[in-house]
């Protein structure tokens, strides 16, 4: 157990970025209503940590019932918030967001609401529904196609936040951007869907098939086809604006496709060089593709 609670302090050390206050504010403004007579867990963070500092400024505007925070460096700090007073305890050596002792208050806390190490996030992720918890946590986009955590998106079980994160704070107090930062929750916002405003219109040339897949390709999410009602194999990106009541997901198509099944009700002829799964279009490899067809 030690020397696994050592390797995955290694890997958090080398993704470990702080969410700045605003952003944290800019998202829960649109839950207030969960989370009353609730109370909430942050299992990656300190009493510093901007996720624990906004839940105790609006610990009475929630009506939040308790908040309890835990943190990976030198063991876990423990943290809990009633009113405006906090309690501290220490227990050293047990901050392992999977071991026994987080998993204890993974168990008795309502919503659990962080920033999970991005190399762990699709085993936190897989946790959390085991427990059935609710939540909400930062993530990278490229989750949303990892075979443990599509089926969720696939049936809306889990979806993107309301915003999206351009940047993180570095522990060296660097201000880091990135481009594919999200939220991701199974909470039930009232998340306003975004309406996909399609002008092209299908043709042959311009949408050729796929060779691998019964499916056609299109290379950006403007250029859906308003008029097609077959599959069409589009970015990955689509997946952070998904519109259930526009068009369905009935599959993905990526290098990991083969041995995981994502295909789904999508038929697939097993081609050569799609690296067990990538579409193939006119002899080219493209990346990750998910299929969608118009409701």
């Amino acid at each position: 157990m030690a020397n696994d609670i050592l390797m995955r302090a290694r890997i958090t050390k080398n993704d470990e970025f702080y969410t700045y206050y605003d952003d944290i504010k800019n998202e829960l403004e649109h839950y207030i209503d969960l989370f009353k007579d609730k109370s909430v867990y942050c299992p990656c963070d300190t009493e510093n940590s901007n996720f624990f500092q906004f839940f105790m400024d609006h610990f009475k505007d929630f009506k939040l019932t308790e908040v309890c925070a835990s943190s990976l460096n030198n063991g876990i700090n423990y943290y809990v918030g009633t009113g405006y007073s906090v309690h501290l305890d220490y227990e050293p050596g047990t901050g392992d967001i999977f071991g026994p002792y987080v998993r204890e208050k993974l168990e008795k806390y309502d919503i659990i609401c962080t920033n999970p190490p991005f190399s762990l996030l699709k085993d936190f992720i897989e946790l959390l529904v085991k427990l059935n918890k609710k939540f909400l946590i930062v993530a990278n986009e490229n989750v949303l196609v990892n075979p443990r955590v599509f089926p969720y998106i696939m049936n809306d079980f889990i979806k993107t936040g309301i915003n999206r994160i351009k940047s993180f704070k570095s522990p060296a107090g660097e201000d880091i951007k990135f481009g594919n930062i999200i939220w991701l929750t199974n909470l039930s916002i009232d998340k306003p869907y975004h309406t996909f405003q399609l002008k092209k219109q299908y043709s042959p040339e311009n949408y050729p098939k796929m060779e691998n897949y019964e499916a056609i390709n299109v290379d950006k999410i403007v250029d859906i086809p308003c008029d097609y009602n077959g599959v069409m194999g589009v970015p990955i990106t689509y997946l952070k604006n998904h519109n259930p009541n526009q068009f369905k997901i009935l599959g993905y198509a990526g290098g990991t496709t083969k041995n995981s099944g994502q295909n789904y009700t999508v038929k697939y002829t097993p081609h050569p060089d799609d690296h067990g799964g990538s579409a193939m279009v006119n002899g080219t490899r493209k990346y990750g593709r998910v299929f969608i067809q118009h409701v």
